[in-house]
Parts: C-alpha cells; structure tokens; sequence
C-alpha cells in the first residue's frame, strides 16, 4: 500500500434512535504496516489529524463537487419514490410513506448543504460590515488630522 495514501470516510447517515437527531462524522486515516520485515504485512489504521481552514471563496472544483453530490443524493431518492409510484394502486400507504421520507430527506439534505453555506455567507458579510465601518471611522479621523493641520487634499 502507497505510504502516502490517505483514506476520508464520510459518515452521514447517523442517526440517534431516540431524538431523531443526525449527525456527521469525517475520519481520516492512514494504512501503516506494523509487521517485522520479511513478514507477511499486517496494517493498522492510524488516525491523521484533519483541520478544515476557511478561504475567501469555494473553489470551482469543490463547488462543483458539491453540486454534483447533492444531484446524486437526489437522483437516489427520486429512483425510490419513482419505484414507490409504480406500486402505489398496490401498495397506497406504503406511497404515502415513501412520498414523506422523500420529502424529509430532500429538506435535511437542503439544510445540510445550505445551511453551512448561508453561515459562511452571513459570516462574511458581517466581516465585511465590521471592516467597512472600521474604515469609514479611520477615514472621519484622517479627515480631521488634515483639517486640523490645514492640508488641502483632492478627493
């Protein structure tokens, strides 16, 4: 095994029995080879930290990732409903149930994608207002510090 492979597994579909509630675990991981040499290879997974930086914007390959992901998980969920809509004469409460978990998954996977995308975007606007407002008072003061010292500068 390549020593510089590194394996992501995304676990979404956890969800807590008791409160309904979901949630999302990333791990990353490694495959090391903890056998003498000249044995047969044994690996064990070793843990790799993950840390996730912030960027001014979404890279055109990430954002393309993205949408293609959420077009997957909703083309899934449509071929159920679409099997569910055939049988529905047979099989009419059966429909009704795959129609609300259709419906169920199709909003948890909206506010899944874009909830943390309307953080960051609420974010970065409340950023961009603290920092416009930062620089609206420096620029009151620098107009003053001319004003005081009576130097003629062209806007």
């Amino acid at each position: 095994m390549d020593s510089r492979f590194i394996g992501l597994i995304f676990s979404v579909y956890n969800e807590d029995k008791k409160t309904k509630v979901g949630s999302h675990q990333v791990t990353c991981f490694q495959a090391t080879n903890q056998s003498p040499e000249g044995e047969a290879p044994q690996y064990v997974r070793l843990a790799v930290p993950l840390e996730i930086r912030l960027t001014p914007s979404l890279a055109i390959n990430n954002q393309q990732a993205l949408e293609n992901l959420c077009s997957t998980l909703y083309d899934e969920q449509s071929e159920v409903l679409q099997l569910s809509r055939q049988r529905a004469n047979q099989y009419p409460l059966a429909h009704l149930h795959n129609s609300a978990v259709m419906v169920r998954s199709v909003c948890g996977l909206s506010s899944l994608v874009s909830g943390p995308l309307v953080s960051t975007v609420e974010e970065r606007l409340h950023h961009i207002q603290g920092t416009t407002q930062q620089l609206k008072q420096e620029s009151k003061y620098l107009r003053n510090l001319l004003q005081e010292n009576k130097i003629d500068v062209p806007t």
